[in-house]
């Protein structure tokens, strides 16, 4: 039996030379950690739709069209960069089950879906038990919104029917349930029936936005959640998105307040970087 290593991971190659004694994170405030339009004059004030993605023969890219020209879906409304990640997080990750809590106007209930809706349709995993038909459970209070400084445009009735008649014409409505009510309140409700179902693997929390809140959403969550599901929280840069703070307080809290262990990563977003926060859970 040899002497042990002075270092056991001399083995896996060379260390840079240039490697410092010290090493100190970025300043979260540096252009490095928060790139993207920073003045007022810089910010847009639509969201733009790619050409690429113009397919008025598929419903539901169809239906994303029509809702990203209309002007009341600026800003909150998950831009198109972001819901093309979140559909390939879903396309990737294959999970049976989706939670989503903050619906507005179902934009990116659309972008889930759909993805869901392509994993069973793909007959390259016909004989894969992921492929099997996904599900989302979407939750919000469907409250009237008002016209703020960057959303042109109100809504002054129930937003329920609305979402419903949009993920309809979407062609996606038996793959979405919604759920009305205060979100941590409707997730205690329905954990028993996720469990019953095999779990959570992915969940979107973009409802309440402030640290109690969307504390109290990963709360009543992590029952159903599986072990390496996935989390994701829009809304990370209190400076970017209005000043909300859960997003944040989260990526440095989850592991001090959540019953469970996670590992996290901060996403930069386009093309107005309000930050995405993608947590998964270890243990």
């Amino acid at each position: 039996m040899g002497l042990p290593e002075s270092n056991p991971f001399d083995r896996f190659g060379p260390t840079s030379p240039d490697r410092p004694l010290t090493k100190t994170w970025v300043a979260r405030h540096s252009p490095e950690f928060l790139p993207g339009p920073v003045d007022k004059a810089d910010h847009p004030t639509q969201w733009h739709f790619p050409k690429w993605l113009v397919r008025d023969d598929i419903p539901w890219l169809a239906k994303l069209k029509a809702l990203y020209a209309d002007p009341i879906s600026f800003p909150a409304s998950m831009s198109p960069e972001a819901g093309l990640l979140l559909f390939s997080l879903v396309r990737n990750i294959r999970p049976r089950t989706v939670v989503e809590v903050g619906s507005f106007l179902g934009v990116s209930t659309i972008w889930i879906a759909a993805a869901l809706e392509e994993i069973g349709d793909d007959p390259a995993h016909s004989g894969d038990a992921k492929a099997r038909p996904g599900a989302l459970v979407s939750i919000d209070d469907f409250a009237p919104v008002k016209e703020t400084e960057w959303r042109r445009g109100s809504i002054r009735r129930d937003r329920k029917a609305i979402v419903q008649e949009n993920i309809e014409d979407a062609g996606l409505s038996h793959r979405v349930h919604l759920e009305q009510g205060t979100s941590w309140e409707v997730l205690s409700r329905i954990c028993q029936s996720l469990l019953d179902t095999g779990g959570v693997q992915l969940a979107l929390l973009d409802g309440d936005h402030g640290a109690k809140g969307l504390r109290q959403d990963l709360i009543e969550l992590e029952p159903a959640l599986e072990i390496g599901g996935y989390v994701v929280v829009h809304d990370t840069i209190p400076e970017r998105c209005g000043g909300h703070v859960g997003g944040r307080h989260l990526l440095e809290h989850i592991n001090d307040f959540a019953a469970g262990l996670y590992e996290s990563v901060e996403v930069c977003l386009s093309p107005v970087n309000y930050g995405l926060g993608l947590f998964r859970r270890m243990g």
